[in-house]
């Protein structure tokens, strides 16, 4: 068994490494996907035909691709043709399209390629990007918004366009951007502003219905969808796709409630189609699906929640315009849909109506997932098998050292390694308490 001071440093070598390849977020836009790893570093791929990716003036890219070599990245938000983002300081920053000041740069330039600070100051909590314009919330609660403003999208009263953040209003809580038109919510209420599709306009945020317990909001700005307290999923706009998943292709003007299930976990939404995720790991989808976006093998629209096969192992859904991301509980990532510039990341330009895995499994091994025990791996180096000198396990994985799961095993008095390429492996082992131990394990021809 190695001791403590040779298992710090391999903590400390190994969980920058392994987190590297593990998803923390993502989004999707119009023909393109742009991702955040647990480590801080950013990706992206699909089209760069506006610099939305931030890799510089390429034309696309057809698998996930690492932009730049910073690793603070905290959060990104895609829109039609341009990103926004946050770093762990607080700053934000914008890239892509700046026809409509969206970029936020104050100026008049019509693309960035690579990302550009908006302003000096670390305060900003949170950012959201619409078709053409951009709203965002600083630590303070204040609400900021620039970019297009032709339908009043933005919120100020105005129908001018800013291309630098104007402030909007105080105490809010969560913003969603849309196409021509803003949500948001504050203390449980949600807001409404710009133009919905003839069912409503305004230039300045005004109440939208009477409830107060609202916990999240997902628009294209044509249909809304969103989850309340008791994790109920409700639904208003357009539905002539049958989007809202209520059975029918009836466009509604005050949110209805989607089936009786109080069970849902979170919620996606591109144009025309919706996907959401049940607290049992399972995926729904419903809405258009001339692209395969809903992933069930068809290409027919679907008017109530369909269950995308019978995994429940699934733990986030992101939707680009007519493309859709996941990731599953192990770290894997999926993707399916309109594939024309390789927004799905697969290495093609096909259109995919199945999810289709894009990266490997991965589950993040950390300082603080790991506990020092008294346990002794054996033999170490390893050619064919390894045991464990305790009864007391409930669970053993083997990693690579960039962070890919190589086999997972039951309980038991010897663990085979046989077929696995020499090299050096982690071990993470857990036991009947939940408490977790990584080791250094060498395989030896």
């Amino acid at each position: 068994m190695i001791n403590k001071i040779t298992l710090a440093l391999l903590l400390m070598l190994f969980t920058f490494q392994i987190q590297a390849q593990c998803w923390k977020t993502m989004d999707g836009g119009h023909m393109f996907s742009i991702a955040i790893k647990d480590d801080g570093t950013l990706w992206g791929w699909g089209s760069n035909s506006n610099g939305e990716l931030g890799a510089g003036n390429t034309p696309y890219k057809l698998m996930p691709t690492k932009i730049g070599t910073e690793s603070n990245w905290s959060s990104v938000s895609a829109g039609y043709y341009h990103t926004v983002a946050i770093k762990k300081d607080g700053s934000l920053w914008t890239w892509g399209n700046n026809r409509q000041g969206q970029l936020g740069l104050g100026t008049s330039v019509s693309e960035y390629y690579e990302p550009q600070r908006v302003g000096t100051e670390n305060n900003w909590k949170s950012v959201s990007a619409g078709s053409h314009h951009t709203m965002a919330i600083k630590n303070n609660g204040t609400l900021w918004g620039w970019g297009e403003n032709r339908e009043g999208q933005l919120g100020d009263g105005t129908r001018i366009s800013k291309n630098i953040p104007t402030f909007i209003d105080i105490n809010w809580t969560m913003v969603e951007a849309n196409a021509m038109n803003t949500l948001a919510i504050d203390d449980g209420v949600i807001w409404k502003w710009g133009n919905f599709y003839s069912q409503f306009e305004t230039a300045t945020p005004e109440i939208f219905g009477d409830d107060s317990d609202w916990k999240s909001i997902a628009s294209t700005g044509s249909h809304s969808m969103a989850l309340k307290n008791d994790n109920s999923l409700w639904a208003w706009g357009e539905n002539g796709k049958g989007e809202l998943g209520d059975g029918t292709n009836i466009q509604r003007k005050i949110p209805i409630k989607v089936g009786n299930s109080t069970n849902w976990e979170s919620v996606s939404v591109g144009i025309n189609s919706t996907k959401a995720i049940k607290n049992d790991g399972s995926l729904w989808v419903w809405g258009m699906n001339n692209n395969g976006q809903l992933g069930d093998g068809t290409n027919i629209d679907k008017k109530t929640p369909t269950q995308l096969g019978s995994s429940t192992e699934w733990k986030n859904i992101f939707s680009g315009l007519e493309h859709t991301l996941a990731v599953k509980k192990n770290g894997s990532l999926w993707s399916w849909g309109f594939n024309f510039n390789g927004q799905l990341g697969d290495g093609t330009l096909t259109d995919r109506n199945i999810p289709v895995q894009i990266t490997p499994p991965c589950i993040p091994l950390s300082v603080s997932d790991t506990h020092q025990s008294a346990l002794q791996i054996f033999p170490n180096p390893s050619k064919d098998y390894f045991s464990i000198n305790t009864k007391d396990v409930k669970q053993v994985q083997l990693y690579s050292l960039d962070g890919k799961l190589i086999k997972e095993y039951t309980p038991s008095d010897k663990y085979t390694i046989r077929g696995i390429v020499k090299g050096i492996y982690i071990l993470k082992i857990t036991d009947s308490k939940e408490v977790r131990s990584i080791y250094k394990l060498k395989i030896i021809d």
